[in-house]
């Protein structure tokens, strides 16, 4: 009996997925794969081109999240993370950053445990560092926007690339442990506040 084009696709991703997260995307082969799915290894290449495309498949829900995250969240149009909410309400901001969070790390864990700690000699493997460059120019961008009008000094890009990069060390560390569902929103909201506390700085006249 023929297999729905579903199930295989499954059973390809199902494969890779399992076998990736065993070693890394260097050492697993297209016939690894084939010979864990039980789907010959032109069936595959029908589905994926090539190696790369399916550890793509594997890691995009990750990557499409992080950055969808960081555009909805540091955007001028955004009403729940302006200056005034931020400055006038951080524990509602800190609240929503928090959820967010915890929805990012339970929905994409599995994607973003690849992403983090298998990605070793693929296309990906310095996506975390690509990834914190663009987001901290969109910061830095939105920061000034945000107090370009009262010609406010803001720190430098320096410090907020560093934020970012322990925003994402938070990622790591929580994709890498394993915690109930009250803990992974504890320590979610913990950083949300870290987070904010230090962004209300950054949007407040700074005193000489």
């Amino acid at each position: 009996m023929q297999r729905k084009k579903t199930e295989v696709l499954d059973s390809i991703l199902c494969a890779a997925e399992t076998l990736f997260a065993q070693t890394d995307f260097s050492s697993v082969s297209m016939r690894d794969v084939s010979s864990l799915s039980g789907v010959t290894l032109g069936n595959i290449y029908h589905y994926f081109p090539s190696k790369e495309a399916l550890f793509a498949a594997l890691v995009s829900p990750a990557t499409s999240a992080m950055e969808t995250m960081i555009r909805s969240v540091f955007n001028p149009l955004n009403a729940s993370f302006g200056k005034a909410r931020l400055i006038g309400n951080p524990s509602d901001v800190a609240d929503s950053m928090a959820i967010r969070f915890v929805k990012l790390l339970t929905d994409c864990r599995s994607s973003l445990s690849l992403l983090f700690f298998h990605n070793r000699g693929s296309a990906y493997e310095h996506y975390v560092e690509q990834f914190v460059d663009v987001s901290s120019c969109q910061i830095f961008s939105y920061l000034s926007e945000q107090t370009q009008a009262e010609n406010q000094t803001l720190a430098s890009k320096a410090i907020i690339t560093d934020c970012v990069s322990r925003t994402i060390g938070f990622f790591r560390d929580m994709t890498y442990g394993r915690f109930t569902d009250d803990e992974l929103m504890r320590r979610a909201l913990e950083f949300s506040q870290f987070c904010c506390a230090g962004y209300k700085t950054l949007l407040l006249p700074r005193q000489y």
